[in-house]
């Protein structure tokens, strides 16, 4: 029998889902802070769904179960524009956070997996440049709560992609735009060789030269509404900076475009757009919206490399373990329960284990305090708690334990 996961599948030891979900409630946290709500839609959709905008790309990677005309999500953003298009009553403008897993039937590499987590905040019905910018301020407060301090915000117009590529004749510009989306993945050199694979060896190099030194009063010359969005959310945003190359979302985005990168390592960690005209395929409703996808992943694996980020999430738990000596179980497992109907977290020891097994096992999970229950102590109804990290010791009357207790945490 086969032990190990599929390709692309992972396990999560407790230690490595504990940070996991660490990241995710502050992610959560912040989602409700700026007034998102959640909703809730299938593992799966109809296939039509899926393919409608999905792009030949991910339409190969569209996780189909056989003998079914459904198949598994691959992102959030289709299952949110048929959620819309079929609620129509839905009030406007509607801000939805969603967590929770996607498919993707591709190759597995280092850092992408088949099966992997999304975290998305998206703004429906409102088409100003403010919903924008209320996305980007979320996304930098969450990357700064989690220790990401040096975070830089590229931004793009897709009408000024669209336009510079008129306006150079190119007649192929999805797979244009396809070998330009990879700039960061496979380097100018690379992007090069893609490019004159099926356009004139002497016009890629002028062509490229030229898109990359485009600044943003160069804009101008080919999109003034771009221009005009691309400043406005410059001026408001100080982390914003303009990246002529940056494509994102050939298949989704309109208009403005942006993506979260780190500057030490240059890794992407989230990104989104602009998408006016993906739930209008869904239903006769014209509606805009804008959204922001973070790399959950890529954040969590990040995070988890980094012993100085790791620490500033395993801080010792807040739970209380319960220790005691023999003959002491019943007065140990009253206490856990009154401490319990206080919502302290506790666990305890079920055994008959030496209190130096126990303290080890509470030092091994990372527990800050333990309880002491000792017949001794009991006789004067108090309890010894013990500080796991000073390795400091004090006795606590059992009828203000509960207060003294989460004093201490």
């Amino acid at each position: 029998m086969e032990l190990n996961t599929p390709a692309g599948f992972r396990d999560y030891l407790p230690e490595e889902q504990e940070l996991r979900k660490k990241l995710l409630s502050i992610m959560e946290r912040k989602f409700l802070l700026y007034g998102y709500e959640s909703i809730d839609t299938p593992a799966v959709e109809f296939l039509d769904i899926l393919k409608k905008k999905s792009g030949q790309e991910i339409e190969e990677q569209i996780f189909k179960i056989e003998g079914e005309d459904i198949a598994l999500r691959f992102d959030h953003t289709v299952p949110l524009a048929r959620f819309v298009a079929s609620n129509k009553a839905l009030y406007r403008p509607f801000k939805r956070y969603v967590i929770g897993k996607v498919w993707r039937n591709e190759e597995p590499q280092r850092g992408r997996y088949r099966e992997f987590i999304q975290a998305d905040v998206d703004i429906v019905g409102s088409s100003s440049l403010n919903a924008e910018l209320e996305l980007l301020e979320l996304a930098k407060d969450i990357f700064e709560e989690i220790g990401f301090e040096d975070v830089v915000f590229y931004i793009n117009d897709r009408e000024f992609l669209s336009a510079f590529a008129d306006a150079n004749r190119i007649e192929e510009k999805a797979r244009f735009f396809r070998a330009i989306d990879k700039w960061d993945k496979i380097g100018e050199q690379g992007v090069k060789k893609e490019l004159e694979a099926f356009m004139e060896k002497g016009k890629v190099s002028s062509l490229l030269s030229s898109l990359k030194q485009i600044t943003l009063e160069g804009v101008k010359e080919y999109s003034l509404s771009s221009y005009e969005r691309l400043s406005y959310i410059l001026n408001f945003f100080d982390r914003a900076v303009f990246k002529p190359t940056l494509v994102r979302g050939l298949d989704y985005y309109t208009s403005t475009i942006f993506e979260a990168v780190r500057k030490g390592d240059n890794l992407s960690i989230g990104g989104g757009g602009r998408y006016d005209n993906l739930i209008s395929l869904y239903g006769n409703v014209d509606i805009p919206a804008v959204g922001f996808s973070f790399g959950f992943e890529r954040i969590y694996s990040i995070i988890n490399s980094s012993p100085s980020l790791v620490k500033r999430f395993r801080d010792a738990k807040k739970v209380v373990y319960v220790a005691y000596l023999k003959g002491m179980f019943e007065k140990a497992f009253s206490i856990s329960k009154t401490l319990r109907k206080q919502s302290i977290a506790v666990d305890m020891n079920y055994e008959e284990k030496s209190l130096k097994a126990q303290l080890s096992y509470a030092n091994n999970k990372n527990y800050k305090l333990v309880i002491i229950v000792a017949p001794k102590e009991m006789e004067e109804k108090k309890v010894v708690v013990r500080n796991m990290e000073t390795k400091e010791e004090k006795k606590l009357s059992i009828s203000s334990l509960a207060k003294e207790i989460k004093r201490l945490l």
